[in-house]
């Protein structure tokens, strides 16, 4: 499949699928009523599952952007732990995710009691293996599996659901070691079976692989909900039925995987279709003599490139809806007024839509970064008409200078044909740590102690305690761009002495790369 590639960017442009999930938080099933049962999960369960991870990964960011600024791949549980775990998604999102419509108060009854459902529930993950298989550091409960994917969910008629995620989960959604771009939208799907095999052919096409392995039968069947087998709980084996069990592979075909093909060809956010291949043993008869029938054992899925008119083309592409909805949540937390925030998005004078949510996330980051500044805490300033003014609009030239400089020396200078978010994000955080540090280099010893004496002055009387308990000890000459507290510092240095503009960028460019001109 040479060409996979190049149709990869045809399907996929650039920086228009940004949600990795991780590939364990596939193919789940949960412990039923009754010990002896394990069930798949139902439609709308998974759904409200992908929708609470989806809003952890538009909404945490956001609202630690110490923790992205320091490299996802650097974020420690420590980290997490430190850190809230409660996540809010707007009521009426939640609700029309999955399927209820108007705002009555059985809908949001009902959706309540799907959370419950989840809240607490023991569920089996990574059904298909890919991920202990693969995985150096997560350790998904080696022997069995099992986890606890939401503490607890509620409602407080604040106009949200408000949902609990322990620490341990939410650092592997956030900083997953194997992961697969995740689809956003499931409200198409027809079969409830579609989302569990989607994403593990997802990660086979994303290897650039023409089939998966080859899945026994049962494991198949497993997955799809309609297996019964032997698993470990608590220690001890039990065997375990699901609702409905299908023996026969033709059955199976026909009910199940057809419908499953059928959603896949039909949704445009997929970039293949597949066929199944089967593996055989033949049954023997009593006398051992190989007669008898054909037993389908394994099956293996081939991955075909859909059509370019079959896949998403970037004009066709919008916004989704759960990252407005951080976007809102944030910008309120800001002092925007609720009836404002749509106007305020609407005023970012960015056309490429995929280039304004890059700004505008990084906007509501360096927000955050102000917000929880004492200085920017009195109750008479009017920190939401300030960050409009100093962030929103005075910021958006000298970022989008940036950007294009960057993304210039990245496909000039180091062969990337079509720089992504996470691309440009990381070689921001690396000319931003090269320009720090070559400024701690500049000064004589004298200016480099009262420099350190006035960075810890600052971080002590504009900050809470919390910031500086349990993060990395201020040493300036040790400190690295994987220390949370070199995030502060470059604020410290961003503020006192008015770094990371664009001339510095460009200046840091010429003696990296030895530009005379960026023209």
């Amino acid at each position: 499949m040479g060409s996979k590639a190049a149709f990869l960017k045809v399907c996929y442009p650039m920086n228009e699928r940004k949600y990795r999930k991780n590939i364990a938080l596939t193919a789940l099933t949960k412990s039923g009523k009754d010990d002896n049962q394990l069930i798949p999960l139902s439609r709308r369960e998974k759904v409200a599952l992908n929708t609470v991870f989806l809003a952890v990964h538009n909404n945490y960011f956001l609202k630690y952007p110490e923790l992205e600024q320091i490299g996802r791949e650097n974020i420690t549980l420590s980290h997490v732990q430190e850190r809230s775990g409660t996540f809010k998604i707007e009521e009426s999102l939640l609700m029309k995710s999955l399927g209820y419509v108007g705002s009555r108060s059985g809908n949001k009854g009902q959706v309540l009691d799907v959370l419950k459902d989840l809240s607490g529930a023991v569920l089996a993950v990574d059904g298909f293996g890919i991920a202990r298989s693969l995985a150096q550091d997560e350790k998904w409960e080696a022997d069995d599996g099992f986890a606890v994917l939401i503490s607890s969910a509620f409602r407080p008629k604040d106009g949200y659901f408000h949902i609990e995620i322990p620490s341990v989960v939410l650092h592997r959604i956030i900083n997953p070691e194997i992961s697969i771009y995740g689809l956003e939208d499931w409200s198409n799907f027809k079969s409830k079976n579609t989302p569990d095999l989607i994403d593990t052919l997802e990660y086979y096409w994303e290897q650039g692989a023409e089939y998966t392995d080859w899945f026994d039968l049962e494991t198949l069947k497993k997955n799809l909900g309609i297996a019964k087998g032997m698993v470990t709980i608590d220690g001890k084996n039990r065997v375990v039925a699901t609702s409905e069990t299908y023996e026969k592979w033709g059955r199976i075909n026909a009910k199940i995987i057809k419908k499953i093909k059928d959603d896949v060809e039909k949704n445009k956010d997929i970039a293949f279709n597949f066929e199944v291949e089967t593996d055989s043993a033949q049954s023997k008869t009593e006398n051992g003599r190989g007669r008898g029938r054909v037993a389908v054992t394994h099956v293996r899925f081939k991955l075909i490139q859909k059509p370019r008119d079959k896949c998403l083309s970037k004009s066709k592409s919008v916004l989704s809806q759960l990252q407005m909805d951080a976007w809102a949540q944030r910008l309120m937390e800001l002092g925007i007024a609720k009836n404002q925030v749509e106007g305020v998005i609407a005023q970012v004078d960015v056309e490429d839509p995929q280039v304004k949510s890059e700004f505008i996330n990084y906007a509501l980051s360096k927000g955050e970064h102000y917000r929880r500044l004492k200085s920017m805490q009195d109750k008479e300033f009017n920190f939401g008409g300030w960050f409009r003014k100093n962030i929103l609009r005075a910021s958006l030239d000298d970022w989008l200078e940036i950007r294009a400089m960057s993304i210039h020396v990245l496909v000039n200078k180091e062969n990337m044909k079509a720089p992504n978010d996470k691309m440009l994000k990381a070689f921001r955080r690396k000319l931003s740590a090269s320009i720090s540090q070559r400024f701690l280099k500049l000064l004589d010893d004298t200016s480099f102690a009262r420099l350190k004496d006035a960075f810890e002055e600052w971080v002590t009387k504009e900050y809470e305690l919390k910031v500086s308990i349990g993060e990395e000890e201020i040493n300036l000459t040790n400190l690295t761009p994987e220390d949370t507290m070199f995030v502060y510092f470059e604020f410290f240095l961003e503020i006192k002495y008015d770094l990371f503009k664009p001339m510095h960028y460009g200046e840091e460019i010429k003696k990296l790369y030895g530009y005379e001109s960026l023209s």
